[in-house]
């Protein structure tokens, strides 16, 4: 009877000795995890540059817009914010996912920045308010997907 061959060498690829098959791994590893590092950085730059003009928005908003309808702007903004977090935010990362659903409030936020450039520049000034709900929502559902897109993040580079 023919004795069967070790088991460490039938599982080694006949084409590939065995280093050159870990430095295949080691090499999609590396550029899995540079990959990843990546991504984690556009999102952080692009992520802060959305926060960087909504927040520019919010200290300009009684000012520029007038005390009345800057106040009703923030509140309307801050309810919205609320709400979606609250009511939301979680099922929508549950069905369409962290990064869908970062692109969608990323996308709304835009909004709602550009509703103060219609409210500055033309005589439609109340409707920042519609864009204050816009941002609201989008607000509510991107902090908690930003939350899991950078904690999956994290975990798949530490294991890369």
């Amino acid at each position: 009877m023919p004795s069967s061959p070790p088991m460490d060498r039938a599982l080694i690829n006949p084409l590939h000795d065995g280093a050159a098959a870990d430095n295949s791994s080691t090499e999609t590893q590396q550029k899995s995890a540079q990959r990843i590092l990546r991504n984690f950085h556009m999102l952080a730059a692009a992520f802060s540059l959305n926060h960087g003009c909504v927040t520019a928005l919010v200290a300009l908003a009684a000012s520029e817009l007038g005390s009345s309808l800057g106040n009703t702007t923030l509140f309307t903004l801050y309810a919205f914010y609320t709400l979606s977090a609250a009511f939301l935010s979680n099922g929508l990362v549950a069905r369409a996912g962290a990064k869908r659903t970062l692109v969608l409030s990323l996308g709304a936020y835009c909004v709602y920045v550009a509703s103060y450039a219609v409210a500055f520049f033309t005589p439609m000034n109340r409707i920042v308010i519609a864009g204050a709900a816009v941002g609201g929502v989008a607000a509510g559902c991107l902090w908690p997907a930003q939350g899991v897109f950078f904690a999956r993040s994290a975990e798949a580079y530490a294991d890369a």
